[in-house]
C-alpha cells in the first residue's frame, strides 16, 4: 500500500485533476462505440471516482463546489 502525503494545496489541485480526467473520461466512454473499449473506461472512471472519493473523505475538500467545469 502507498501512503502519500499532501498539503491542503496540492490535495485540492489533485482533486482538481482528478475531476477533469473524471469529466474526460465520461465524454470519451459517450463517444466509443468498441465494448470492450468501453468497458475499460468505465473501470479506468469507477477507479478514478474512487480515489477523488477517498481524497475528499480524507482532506475534507469537495471540489465539487468549486464552481471550476473543464471545458475540454
Amino acid at each position: 500500500m502507498v501512503r502519500l502525503e499532501l498539503s491542503d494545496e496540492e490535495a485540492r489541485e489533485l482533486g482538481s485533476v482528478l475531476e477533469a480526467e473524471r469529466h474526460r473520461l465520461l465524454l470519451e466512454v459517450s463517444a466509443a462505440d468498441v465494448r470492450n473499449y468501453k468497458h475499460d473506461l468505465r473501470d479506468r472512471l469507477e477507479r478514478l471516482e474512487r480515489i477523488a472519493a477517498r481524497l475528499t473523505y480524507e482532506s475534507g475538500l469537495d471540489t465539487a463546489d468549486e464552481g471550476w467545469i473543464p471545458t475540454g
